[in-house]
């Protein structure tokens, strides 16, 4: 099923502790620059090292555990699962992560896209924080073969709740001999505040 997600649904009742991430700093400034690609055709998932999720946050009672191929692939490689979207074995995204804010919310969350089961990269070149410049709000699944992505954009005086502003990012699959890859078209940036 083509469809949307919305990373803070996912995430209901998840909870509390931090986790180290991995060595990558994110930053959005790739939202505000000339297009740059990051994904590759052929390239690895990103892999994580392996954890028990449950024993390593008890308070946070459900976790998700994998239910389709594509997110049995992100678990595996040392992911926590948050959630997908997409249709299984055609065009998904999962949504992972390795840690939580003190406030359940996800750490180093990154969104894995898959064609046909193949790994065709992220939607960020690297892992994004809650409730900071660039992460992820939603994603959609409007066409076969297009995602559009929402990440929120904070500037320094807006409180955490309430971002300023939105980027849209719009991705397409591109195959190639080596495999599929999903590749930055174009980043929109609008105003979200309301009048004065």
């Amino acid at each position: 099923m083509i469809g949307r997600m919305r990373v803070g649904y996912l995430l209901v009742g998840l909870a509390v502790s931090l986790v180290p991430g991995t060595s990558q700093t994110y930053s959005a400034k790739w939202l505000d620059s000339p297009l740059k690609q990051w994904n590759i055709a052929g390239a690895k998932l990103p892999v994580e090292p392996i954890q028990d999720w449950d024993k390593a946050y008890p308070e946070c009672r459900p976790l998700h555990h994998p239910e389709v191929g594509e997110e049995e692939a992100v678990a595996k490689a040392g992911w926590m699962i948050f959630g997908s979207s997409g249709d299984e074995g055609k065009l998904a995204v999962v949504s992972g992560g390795i840690g939580f804010d003190g406030m359940c919310r996800p750490d180093d969350l990154q969104l894995f896209v898959f064609v046909e089961g193949k790994f065709a990269g992220t939607l960020s070149p690297a892992p994004m924080y809650a409730r900071s410049d660039g992460v992820v709000a939603t994603v959609s699944i409007p066409e076969s073969d297009k995602i559009v992505v929402e990440f929120k954009r904070y500037e320094g005086d807006d409180p955490l709740c309430c971002p300023s502003g939105m980027s849209e990012a719009t991705f397409l699959i591109q195959r190639d001999a080596k495999g599929p890859v999903a590749t930055l078209i174009s980043v929109r940036t609008r105003s979200v505040r309301g009048p004065a």
